[in-house]
C-alpha cells in the first residue's frame, strides 16, 4: 500500500480523537493531514478544538498549582488555537485567566451564555423587517 494522502491522515485523527480518544495521536495525524494540505480546514479546525479542550483540561486539573511547565504548555496550546482564530473568546478568557490579566472568579462572571443569547435575540428582532413579498396578500 502506498503513502496515505492528506485526507486519510485526517480521518486517522478523526478516528483518534473521537473513537479511542488517544489524543496525542490525534494530534500527530492531523498534522500530517496539515503537512501533505495545507488547504484542509477540517484538519486545522479539529486540531486547533482538540489543543482548546486540551488546555481547558489541563486547567481544571491543576487548577492551583499552575506554575513552571504546566502553565508554558496550557499558554502554547492556546496561543497556538489564536492564531488559528484570534476572535476565540474562550481561547482568550483563558489565556487572559492563566497570565494573571483576569481574575478566575470574575472570568466566570463575564455575560452568562442566556444574557448573550438573549442581547442577540433582542438585536435581531429589532433589526428585522418582514419581507413585503411574503406578507402580500
Amino acid at each position: 500500500m502506498g503513502k496515505k494522502t492528506a485526507r486519510e491522515w485526517f480521518m486517522e485523527g478523526y478516528r483518534h480523537d473521537t473513537i479511542h480518544m488517544a489524543r496525542d495521536k490525534a494530534i500527530e495525524a492531523y498534522k500530517q493531514s496539515i503537512r501533505f494540505d495545507n488547504t484542509l480546514t477540517d484538519a486545522f479546525v479539529n486540531l486547533g478544538f482538540l489543543h482548546l479542550n486540551l488546555a481547558r483540561l489541563e486547567y481544571t486539573r491543576h487548577r492551583g498549582r499552575l506554575a513552571g511547565p504546566r502553565r508554558e504548555e496550557i499558554s502554547k496550546r492556546l496561543h497556538f488555537v489564536l492564531s488559528l482564530n484570534p476572535h476565540n473568546r474562550k481561547a482568550q478568557r483563558l489565556l487572559d485567566t492563566i497570565e494573571g490579566r483576569i481574575d478566575p472568579v470574575r472570568a466566570k462572571r463575564l455575560r452568562p451564555s442566556s444574557q448573550r443569547h438573549s442581547e442577540c435575540t433582542s438585536l435581531y428582532r429589532a433589526r428585522w423587517q418582514p419581507d413585503p413579498w411574503l406578507t402580500r396578500r
